[in-house]
């Protein structure tokens, strides 16, 4: 398998921008009313137009009720949408935390406190300056058989020795074909937060040579 590798200040590839997919007017009156806060993760499909066509919840937080709610708060919208390395829109696809909360409760503030942990787990056997954890965010695009066609830092900010590391383990990343709303595979970019740690030391014999128990 061949894996563009696009570390070219330049990039052109982009995940969906979800900034903006939930608003203060989303939040349902009821919820509101009975001072309820939530928070989901949930797997987003959006379409080259930027259009959430399917969401998939998981783990909530908060309020049962209002969490059932989000993906119906979440479908139809529209969000900035993802590019391939060419710069064209393409499918996006988003694994992450989408939070309703009101700040003048003690829920609202544990919602909004909320962070959403690594989609992936990395082991390697070292890290820059002796670290032994490290945390690099990429963007990978996905053609329709689940092969890794591209990847790249998902900003400036992303350290690149990192961001190649987790680059060159693509395989690692769990990503996987997806079929659309016609059942077909297509393609897609995604971005994946990975934490790389190493490889836990084995104790030293003992003047016995064998392994303390």
């Amino acid at each position: 398998m061949i894996v563009l590798f696009a570390f070219a200040a330049s990039i052109a590839m982009v995940p969906p921008d979800l900034s903006h997919i939930l608003d203060p007017d989303d939040y349902p009156a009821w919820a509101m009313i009975h001072n309820e806060s939530a928070a989901a993760i949930v797997d987003l499909l959006i379409d080259p137009n930027g259009r959430v066509i399917r969401c998939q919840s998981g783990e909530y937080f908060g309020s049962k009720q209002l969490a059932k709610e989000v993906c119906g708060l979440a479908m139809g919208k529209r969000v900035g949408p993802a590019r391939d390395p060419a710069g064209n829109n393409i499918h996006g696809v988003a694994h992450t935390l989408l939070q309703l909360w009101l700040p003048d409760t003690d829920e609202g503030r544990e919602v909004a406190n909320l962070k959403q942990a690594s989609d992936v787990v990395l082991t390697v056997d070292r890290l820059p300056g002796g670290a032994t954890k490290a945390e690099a965010e990429v963007v990978a695009m996905v053609d329709q058989t689940g092969k890794v066609l591209a990847c790249a830092p998902s900003d400036g900010k992303v350290d690149e020795v990192l961001a190649r590391t987790v680059c060159t383990a693509s395989d690692q990343l769990g990503l996987k074909s997806i079929a659309g709303p016609d059942g077909q595979s297509v393609s897609y970019v995604t971005k994946v937060t990975v934490e790389l740690t190493t490889k836990p030391l084995s104790p030293p014999p003992d003047s016995s040579g064998s392994r303390p128990r």
